[in-house]
């Protein structure tokens, strides 16, 4: 790995790798490629375990465990310190509206997290089954698809409202600019721009069109009951995280109607047979264009 770094090192660049060891055992590892540097150290005794993470510009994460020898409760610790500079390109685009935003000093975010682990001697753990779990790898690629992006909704959605509890703007998301890769950067900036920029009761036609697809992904007439399942989770999740205006509203199963409640569909993915085929059928409201309703029935 070393030799391959260093044929891809240009003369301008510079690649440091440092790896300590306390008696005989690693300890540590430094990384430093140009002005980007990044540490793990490690420090143990008999009774607790500690890893730090240094960042670039002084951030950090501190895992730490204590109570190792203790074989009933274990102590878990985690420390993130994030410093955030005012975001440059921001400041541009508003600086003729408001000059005290290129003025704003750096700040700094801190997240303690603490949990106590307790071990019992026996616990009973539910068998994962059919019934109660949908196996991606058994969705056709189009409902895998509109499966993931209801995840990825389900997230944007919370970070969302947990970054607006905390007063933070969404460019100055610290998780974002810590640990989130670009697309995911991307998908929540932009989740959180069109939340902001247009009203909740208002949809474009692209918007109205990117809803419908992640319900019509499901329509046919041949789909298993995994893929039914797949598409019960995915009004689940749109059905927790949209407003009330873009809720799916009734699900028809078989010839009974079904208020869209988490019960229900709980209920429904339970009916589900993996060895029945299923058609799906979408309804769309008149004057939205949004599917409000869906029809699920055995073939």
């Amino acid at each position: 790995m070393i030799d391959e770094l260093n044929e891809n090192t240009t003369n301008e660049d510079t690649l440091e790798i440092i790896v300590y060891k306390n008696n005989g055992k690693l300890s540590g590892i430094s990384i430093k490629n140009n002005d980007t540097q990044i540490s793990i150290d490690k420090t143990y005794n008999e009774n607790d375990l500690e890893y730090k993470i240094n960042l670039t510009d002084s951030n950090y994460i501190i895992f730490k465990y204590s109570g190792l020898n203790n074989n009933q409760n274990i102590t878990e610790n985690c420390e993130i310190v994030i410093n955030l500079k005012p975001n440059t390109q921001y400041q541009e685009q508003n600086s003729s509206e408001e000059n005290t935003t290129n003025n704003r000093e750096n700040v700094q975010y801190k997240y303690i997290y603490t949990n106590n682990v307790t071990f019992v001697d026996q616990v009973q753990i539910e068998d994962l089954t059919s019934q109660n779990t949908v196996v991606l790898n058994e969705l056709e690629e189009e409902a895998n698809k509109s499966f993931m992006q209801a995840v990825s909704d389900r997230i944007v959605l919370v970070n969302k409202d947990q970054m607006e509890e905390l007063g933070i703007q969404p460019e100055e998301n610290p998780l974002i600019e810590m640990v989130a890769g670009p697309l995911l950067r991307a998908m929540i900036y932009v989740n959180a721009s069109n939340a902001i920029n247009n009203s909740q009761n208002e949809m474009s036609n692209l918007e109205i069109e990117t809803f419908n697809n992640k319900f019509e992904v499901y329509a046919g007439t041949q789909l298993s009951g995994a893929t039914v399942k797949g598409l019960l989770s995915t009004i689940f999740i749109n059905n927790e995280t949209a407003d009330k205006e873009s809720q799916i509203k009734e699900i028809n199963f078989g010839g009974e109607e079904y208020e869209a409640t988490d019960e229900n569909i709980r209920a429904l993915q339970d009916s589900c047979d993996v060895n029945l085929n299923y058609k799906a059928e979408f309804e769309k409201d008149e004057e939205t264009g949004r599917i409000y309703r869906v029809v699920i029935n055995q073939k």
